[in-house]
């Protein structure tokens, strides 16, 4: 996702339980250059997660996963300022107290 170099236009882009799978630093820059990719009027549906907390790796389904993401709001305004009209954003699962640090959807428009 940090090398994606799109060579044409998309109708939509679904980044669903990736990006924070990324160092948060890249993820403007990402999310810059998808929606670059996109036509006006298209919709972005991602997924970001459920709070904000430092980077973590964690194991799932006997692999090592790295985590790391903004709070939600942060993502939002990211999403605004790089020109999209954010359409619907909820919270997909809660945080826990435990390993689980929620996870947020994101439904937005390329304005």
């Amino acid at each position: 996702m940090e090398t994606f170099a799109p060579d044409e236009e998309y109708d939509g882009a679904v980044v669903w339980d990736a990006l924070f799978h990324i160092p948060r630093e890249h993820h403007e820059s990402i999310l810059r250059t998808v929606l670059r990719s996109m036509r006006k009027g298209s919709t972005l549906i991602l997924t970001v997660g459920g709070s904000e907390h430092p980077p973590f790796t964690d194991t799932m389904f006997g692999q090592t996963f790295f985590y790391d993401s903004h709070a939600p709001v942060v993502v939002l305004e990211i999403l605004r300022s790089l020109g999209t009209i954010v359409e619907h954003a909820e919270t997909i699962n809660l945080p826990t107290s435990g390993r689980d640090k929620g996870r947020y959807g994101i439904v937005a428009c390329v304005a």
